[in-house]
């Protein structure tokens, strides 16, 4: 069974189990997609660590999806994302920049 069908599973102990298996594993093209879901859809603990671990291999082309998660509900994965978005962005990021963090909190600007 393929481990991004178990971190969609109906069954809470094969998600939380396939969850954290995945979080200890190497962030390849083929644990991306099982992140992926795990951040949409995982318990917090493993959502904030998915984005940390996406994070480390991102590049610019990620910013848009690390986008999307500034709106996110958990405090903790906003920052996260600034953290990516500011690693990663590149010129064409700009706008994003500055239209995005002077409406953040001032801790979340201090990453910026």
């Amino acid at each position: 069974v393929e481990l991004t069908s178990l971190v969609g599973s109906a069954d809470a102990a094969a998600r939380k189990t396939a969850a954290e298996a995945l979080l200890d594993m190497p962030l390849t093209p083929q644990t991306a997609p099982a992140l992926v879901k795990v951040i949409e859809t995982g318990e917090a603990a493993h959502r904030l660590k998915a984005v940390q671990r996406f994070a480390e291999g991102a590049t610019a082309q990620h910013v848009p999806f690390f986008e999307r998660l500034l709106d996110d509900a958990d405090e903790r994965i906003r920052l996260a994302a600034w953290q990516a978005i500011v690693r990663h962005a590149g010129p064409q990021h700009l706008d994003l920049l500055l239209r995005r963090v002077p409406d953040e909190p001032h801790a979340t600007q201090q990453v910026s």
